[in-house]
């Protein structure tokens, strides 16, 4: 203990030794002049020290100024960082964002997303989440993006309804639009709700219509579309496993116990696929159902889920597969089987045969969000967006199996 004490005074001692310096400019030797021309008299060894750009610039001249291209604020404050190697807590997130530019331009790798990361998201208020948000410097930090996006989705739906607000959302990336997206899908409620998400993305998206809306979004890097996606057993196994490895495949699928099932897990769904081998003799991979992962009552997205599966299947020691990605989507309540035709015939199949099946699959919660648009008010569906000629087929058969079955539902 006393040594923690010891070692805690000399700390202090030396910020105090440091903070005199800096304050006094005491033996400065170089003046770093701001964009506003704002002057910063500061010390080259430390300049040089911390950053490649000023060490190669003050070796190759004995100036006594410098211009950089940088406001005064941020320059004061990634002055004091490389003084004191802190931050001061008063900074804003804007300035925060800038100081984080800057170090990426001069190359001061001391200064990390980590350390800013808690100033900027504990800064982020409804006021001035847009203006953090539309900063270009943000899509370099993903670990603040993803919370900056989380808190603008929560608050999407209201800010939506205002003019300014609006405009601003339109300037936004689309690597952050999917970010916010993703957050918006999980609080939208009823047809205003998605309504007024369609609306907005029509016209930030810059396309004619919903159906267009729809065709581009799943053109999207998705969160999730880079990664193999885990599958486990059974809904009540918690076992995550990146490989469906199934052995002595012929005699299972021949049997009559239950075939092959395996849950493909996302954010949203757990999407319940088997194997089984078709009329055509082919295996073939069935989609029987998507289970919400947090069933949440009336959430928008839950009417229609929509993925995209993209499979390998190892057979013989080989990738057999090698067709395009599969979308995939459900009408809620609705018992529609799709199925993917696997390049393996079931009478070719030996006892020792064994498949092995990797999943990577990506959920497009805009596409449920633009179905349950649709399917919310179909009348006006129809007439504004010529969806018997426009849309895909797997979208139209889940929107009209869905109002078959309502209507059913209705009349009973």
């Amino acid at each position: 203990m006393a040594g923690e004490t010891t070692n805690f005074a000399s700390h202090k001692l030396l910020q105090q030794n440091i903070q005199e310096l800096y304050s006094s400019r005491l033996l400065s030797d170089i003046v770093l002049l701001s964009e506003d021309k704002h002057e910063h008299p500061c010390h080259r060894a430390i300049l040089a020290a911390h950053s490649d750009f000023f060490k190669s610039k003050l070796m190759a001249t004995e100036t006594s100024m410098l211009t950089v291209p940088v406001a005064a604020p941020i320059m004061h404050h990634l002055l004091k960082f490389l003084y004191f190697g802190e931050y001061d807590e008063t900074i804003t997130p804007d300035i925060a964002l800038g100081v984080l530019k800057e170090a990426r331009g001069f190359g001061i790798n001391a200064i990390r997303s980590e350390d800013m990361a808690p100033l900027i998201i504990r800064g982020t208020t409804f006021h001035n989440c847009l203006t953090i948000l539309t900063n270009p410097e943000l899509e370099h930090h993903d670990y603040i993006a993803q919370k900056v996006c989380e808190f603008v989705g929560r608050s999407m739906l209201e800010l939506l309804l205002n003019e300014n607000s609006f405009s601003k959302l339109t300037h936004v990336s689309r690597k952050l639009m999917i970010l916010l997206v993703g957050i918006v899908s999980r609080i939208c409620t009823n047809a205003q709700d998605a309504d007024l998400v369609v609306r907005f993305l029509v016209e930030w998206a810059q396309v004619d219509s919903a159906c267009d809306l729809l065709k581009d979004c799943k053109q999207w890097q998705w969160i999730g579309a880079d990664e193999t996606t885990p599958l486990r057993e059974s809904m009540d196994d918690d076992e995550f496993k990146k490989e469906w490895h199934i052995p002595n495949v012929k005699q299972l699928l021949t049997s009559s116990d239950d075939l092959p099932v395996r849950y493909v897990h996302g954010k949203f769904f757990d999407w319940c696929v088997r194997l089984d081998h078709g009329s055509e003799g082919k295996l073939r991979i069935v989609y029987e159902s998507a289970q919400e992962t947090s069933p949440t009552p009336d959430l928008c997205l839950m009417r229609f889920p929509a993925a995209m599966f993209a499979w390998q299947v190892i057979y013989k020691g080989t990738n057999v597969f090698h067709e395009r990605p599969v979308f995939i989507c459900f009408p809620q309540n609705v018992s529609l089987h799709w199925s993917t035709t696997l390049p393996v015939s079931a009478s070719e199949l030996t006892d020792d045969d064994e498949i092995s099946i990797i999943c990577q699959m990506v959920e497009n919660p805009l596409v449920s969000l633009i179905l349950y648009h649709f399917s919310s008010d179909l009348a006006t569906t129809v007439k504004n967006e010529d969806i018997l000629n426009r849309l895909p087929h797997i979208e139209f058969r889940c929107v009209s199996s869905y109002m078959l079955f309502k209507q059913h539902v209705q009349g009973n």
